[in-house]
Protein backbone atom coordinates (compact mmCIF):
# COMPACT_ATOMS: atom_id res chain seq x y z
CA UNK A 1 0.00 0.00 0.00
CA UNK A 2 2.94 2.00 0.59
CA UNK A 3 4.44 2.05 -2.50
CA UNK A 4 1.43 2.53 -4.30
CA UNK A 5 0.89 6.00 -2.92
CA UNK A 6 4.72 6.81 -3.07
CA UNK A 7 4.38 6.13 -6.56
CA UNK A 8 1.48 8.36 -7.25
CA UNK A 9 2.98 11.10 -5.90
CA UNK A 10 6.13 10.54 -7.84
CA UNK A 11 3.71 10.30 -10.60
CA UNK A 12 1.79 13.39 -10.16
CA UNK A 13 4.83 15.33 -9.26
CA UNK A 14 6.50 14.85 -12.40
CA UNK A 15 3.18 15.29 -14.68
CA UNK A 16 2.04 18.39 -12.60
CA UNK A 17 -1.20 18.83 -11.29
CA UNK A 18 -3.25 18.82 -14.32
CA UNK A 19 -2.27 22.11 -15.57
CA UNK A 20 -1.18 21.99 -19.52
CA UNK A 21 -1.09 25.57 -20.45
CA UNK A 22 1.56 27.17 -22.57
CA UNK A 23 2.53 30.46 -22.28
CA UNK A 24 2.84 32.73 -24.59
CA UNK A 25 3.74 36.34 -25.15
CA UNK A 26 4.94 38.43 -27.93
CA UNK A 27 4.90 41.86 -30.13
CA UNK A 28 2.69 42.90 -32.25
CA UNK A 29 3.98 45.08 -35.08
CA UNK A 30 2.24 46.59 -38.50
CA UNK A 31 4.18 48.05 -41.15
CA UNK A 32 7.38 47.69 -38.77
CA UNK A 33 6.19 49.50 -35.90
CA UNK A 34 4.52 48.83 -32.51
CA UNK A 35 0.76 48.42 -32.07
CA UNK A 36 0.01 50.58 -29.23
CA UNK A 37 -2.55 49.46 -27.10
CA UNK A 38 -4.31 50.72 -24.31
CA UNK A 39 -6.32 54.68 -23.89
CA UNK A 40 -9.00 55.14 -26.71
CA UNK A 41 -7.39 51.89 -29.20
CA UNK A 42 -8.42 48.42 -28.32
CA UNK A 43 -5.80 46.04 -29.79
CA UNK A 44 -6.56 42.38 -29.25
CA UNK A 45 -4.83 39.13 -30.84
CA UNK A 46 -6.57 35.84 -30.56
CA UNK A 47 -5.66 32.11 -30.65
CA UNK A 48 -7.90 29.87 -32.30
CA UNK A 49 -7.36 26.45 -31.58
CA UNK A 50 -7.57 24.17 -35.26
CA UNK A 51 -9.39 21.52 -33.65
CA UNK A 52 -11.99 23.94 -31.55
CA UNK A 53 -11.98 24.93 -28.01
CA UNK A 54 -11.47 28.49 -26.67
CA UNK A 55 -9.57 30.92 -27.64
CA UNK A 56 -6.19 32.57 -25.84
CA UNK A 57 -6.93 36.18 -25.76
CA UNK A 58 -3.98 38.86 -25.17
CA UNK A 59 -5.15 42.56 -24.92
CA UNK A 60 -1.74 44.82 -26.58
CA UNK A 61 -0.19 46.67 -24.18
CA UNK A 62 1.01 50.37 -25.11
CA UNK A 63 4.83 48.86 -25.87
CA UNK A 64 2.83 46.40 -28.88
CA UNK A 65 3.92 43.33 -26.27
CA UNK A 66 0.69 40.69 -25.51
CA UNK A 67 0.18 37.79 -23.30
CA UNK A 68 -2.62 35.02 -23.77
CA UNK A 69 -4.78 34.12 -21.52
CA UNK A 70 -7.84 31.08 -21.57
CA UNK A 71 -10.53 31.87 -19.47
CA UNK A 72 -9.02 32.80 -16.03
CA UNK A 73 -5.81 30.65 -16.62
CA UNK A 74 -2.74 32.01 -18.26
CA UNK A 75 -1.39 30.89 -21.41
CA UNK A 76 -3.30 28.04 -23.81
CA UNK A 77 -3.52 24.51 -24.23
CA UNK A 78 -0.21 23.24 -26.79
CA UNK A 79 -1.25 22.84 -29.92
CA UNK A 80 -1.79 24.53 -33.76
CA UNK A 81 -3.89 27.65 -34.11
CA UNK A 82 -4.80 30.24 -36.39
CA UNK A 83 -4.44 33.81 -34.72
CA UNK A 84 -6.24 36.85 -35.89
CA UNK A 85 -5.91 40.55 -34.66
CA UNK A 86 -8.08 43.52 -34.33
CA UNK A 87 -7.56 47.13 -33.52
CA UNK A 88 -10.27 49.76 -32.93
CA UNK A 89 -9.53 53.23 -31.97
CA UNK A 90 -12.56 54.94 -29.77
CA UNK A 91 -13.63 57.86 -31.40
CA UNK A 92 -15.46 59.42 -28.07
CA UNK A 93 -18.26 62.84 -28.93
CA UNK A 94 -17.48 66.18 -28.46
CA UNK A 95 -18.93 67.82 -25.74
CA UNK A 96 -21.68 66.16 -23.35
CA UNK A 97 -23.29 63.11 -23.87
CA UNK A 98 -23.60 61.23 -27.81
CA UNK A 99 -22.42 57.90 -28.02
CA UNK A 100 -18.61 56.96 -28.57
CA UNK A 101 -18.32 54.85 -32.22
CA UNK A 102 -15.29 52.49 -32.93
CA UNK A 103 -13.22 52.59 -36.15
CA UNK A 104 -10.62 49.79 -37.48
CA UNK A 105 -7.35 50.57 -37.50
CA UNK A 106 -6.53 47.30 -38.12
CA UNK A 107 -6.67 45.51 -42.25
CA UNK A 108 -9.46 43.80 -41.75
CA UNK A 109 -7.65 40.61 -43.72
CA UNK A 110 -6.69 40.27 -40.17
CA UNK A 111 -9.66 39.64 -38.08
CA UNK A 112 -10.81 36.27 -39.66
CA UNK A 113 -9.15 32.88 -39.12
CA UNK A 114 -9.36 32.32 -43.18
CA UNK A 115 -7.92 35.16 -44.39
CA UNK A 116 -5.18 36.19 -41.71
CA UNK A 117 -2.37 33.87 -43.27
CA UNK A 118 -1.31 33.43 -39.12
CA UNK A 119 -0.67 30.20 -38.04
CA UNK A 120 1.21 28.99 -35.14
CA UNK A 121 2.22 25.94 -33.16
CA UNK A 122 2.10 26.92 -29.67
CA UNK A 123 4.69 24.10 -27.51
CA UNK A 124 4.74 23.04 -24.21
CA UNK A 125 6.13 25.76 -21.91
CA UNK A 126 6.76 29.04 -22.70
CA UNK A 127 6.73 30.55 -26.36
CA UNK A 128 7.35 33.94 -27.69
CA UNK A 129 5.30 34.47 -30.99
CA UNK A 130 5.40 37.83 -32.43
CA UNK A 131 3.43 39.40 -35.17
CA UNK A 132 4.74 41.09 -37.85
CA UNK A 133 1.80 42.52 -39.81
CA UNK A 134 2.09 44.74 -43.08
CA UNK A 135 -0.69 47.32 -44.04
CA UNK A 136 -0.60 45.74 -47.57
CA UNK A 137 -1.13 42.38 -48.79
CA UNK A 138 1.96 40.64 -49.61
Amino acid sequence: MACRVGCAVVVLATIGCGDRMARVSGLVTLDGEPVRGGGDVRATVFFNPVGGGPAGVGLVESDGAYRLATGGKDGVVPGEYNVTFTATEIIRPEGEGGTPIGKRISPPRYATPSSSGLNYTVEAGGNTIDLDLTTNES
